[in-house]
């Protein structure tokens, strides 16, 4: 049983003196927060609010040593929420007594393969290409 919940409620672009700005509104136990990445603005369109998989990657290690649930408003890729949940998130608490077996419920949507890597680049490009 989690002993607390992050929740994802939105996301939005703000600009201000040639920087672009991707804003995350969090909800952790009650508390507003808001994260941010900002980048100049050249690279502001390869910001993407449609997904939060990028903000997930930055919240997930604070999750599983606070031992919070993740609920999202904004849409996870699919097959990054599912790999998290049933593969990383089990293991990862079967290797270490300091963390714990949190899930995360979101929406799906996978028109788009969004997502971050390990170094947290914003990586997204069409799904057709895939298929």
């Amino acid at each position: 049983m989690s002993k607390g919940v992050i929740i994802i409620e939105k996301q939005y672009i703000s600009r201000n003196n040639g920087l672009c700005r991707l804003n995350t509104q969090i909800n952790e136990n009650g508390e507003t927060k808001i994260l941010y990445a900002e980048v100049e603005e050249e690279y502001g369109k390869y910001l993407c609010i449609e997904r939060a998989d990028g903000v997930l990657y930055l919240i997930l290690p604070v999750a599983l040593r606070e031992n919070y649930d993740i609920y999202s408003e904004v849409p996870i890729t699919g097959i990054f929420l599912h790999n998290l949940n049933e593969i990383l998130i089990p293991h990862l608490a079967l290797g270490d007594k300091n963390i714990h077996s949190i899930k995360i419920y979101a929406d799906v949507e996978d028109n788009l393969i969004g997502g971050v890597g390990r170094n947290c680049n914003i990586m997204w490009s069409r799904f057709d290409v895939y298929c």
